[in-house]
């Protein structure tokens, strides 16, 4: 198997640059660099790639998405944790298996394989990016002073939200609401885990739609909503006594509209009518350490 680290130079505070000195290091140039790299190694490849990729979930990000546009089935994914937040890794790191054959989700031109989300969480990660490029704050802090500064700023969207769920059975929501997230991942925003029950694995998409609240039922949530324990995701009734402000659904698809923009894995992209579903078993991803 040949092995190809991906560095991203620009990622967290420039850790992926320890691996520079590597023959078969290759180091991203800018936004789709990756990508584009990974497509033409693809195009002649004879044998089995280890991509080693050295930078944050936007990375991985666009790994993953030329890999699944390559359509090669010889590729495999390793993600090290040298990003800003590093939540796929979290997930990936909870996983049994040491080569997992993971879905993604689409939105389509979009790809995510971590989590697509929008509304409150959006306005925080484009605070968070401008709190991160600051020295001495790392992800999880700079994710944290952006919830407060956003907590303090623009409150609420309106939102219309449809979902098919693991049944079949439709549902929506009509109104406004703080944020929705679409988890294929369990965390996000430097170690959140908006979705403790999803799995990576299972062709599902975790929808948490968090309903407009005052800031201070908003202060009492964010704590329990950091740690995963707004879900109970052993008990009949997952929600707990925030049922009153929190709707959770598995779901097969969703569609998002009265938005402007959505962020797939970190990144703030343009969206207006978003129709997100499950490839599954998509990409495969190896656990750093592993296939050495």
């Amino acid at each position: 198997m040949r092995e190809i680290y991906i560095l991203n130079p620009a990622a967290g505070q420039g850790g992926a640059m320890k691996y520079s000195g590597r023959e078969n290091a290759y180091i991203t140039k800018g936004i789709n660099d990756a990508y584009e790299y990974v497509r033409s190694c693809l195009e002649t490849a004879d044998t089995d790639i280890k991509f080693v990729v050295c930078g944050g979930d936007g990375t991985v990000n666009e790994v993953v998405h030329a890999v699944i546009d390559s359509g090669s089935d010889r590729a495999y994914v390793c993600p090290v944790p040298t990003g800003t937040g590093n939540d796929l890794i979290r997930t990936v790191n909870e996983e049994k298996s040491e080569c997992i054959e993971a879905d993604v989700i689409t939105a389509v031109p979009y790809i995510a394989v971590n989590a697509i989300n929008t509304g409150f969480d959006l306005d925080v990660v484009q605070r968070a990016d401008r709190y991160k490029k600051k020295r001495f704050i790392s992800g999880s802090l700079a994710y944290i002073l952006g919830v407060a500064a956003t907590l303090f700023n623009h409150y609420g969207t309106k939102m219309h939200i449809e979902y098919t769920d693991k049944d079949g059975k439709t549902g929506h929501f009509d109104g406004e609401c703080l944020l929705a997230v679409a988890g294929n991942g369990r965390y996000y925003g430097g170690g959140f885990k908006p979705s403790p029950a999803a799995s990576i694995t299972d062709g599902l998409i975790d929808l948490m739609i968090v309903k407009k609240v005052s800031r201070l039922k908003f202060i009492a949530l964010v704590g329990k909503y950091k740690k995963g324990k707004h879900i109970d995701i052993f008990a009949a009734s997952p929600l707990k006594k925030f049922e009153d402000i929190l709707i959770f659904k598995k779901c097969r698809s969703v569609i998002l509209s009265g938005i402007n923009k959505i962020c797939c894995d970190g990144e703030i992209l343009p969206a207006e009518h978003v129709r997100i579903g499950v490839k599954e078993r998509a990409v495969k991803i190896v656990k750093s350490g592993c296939m050495d």
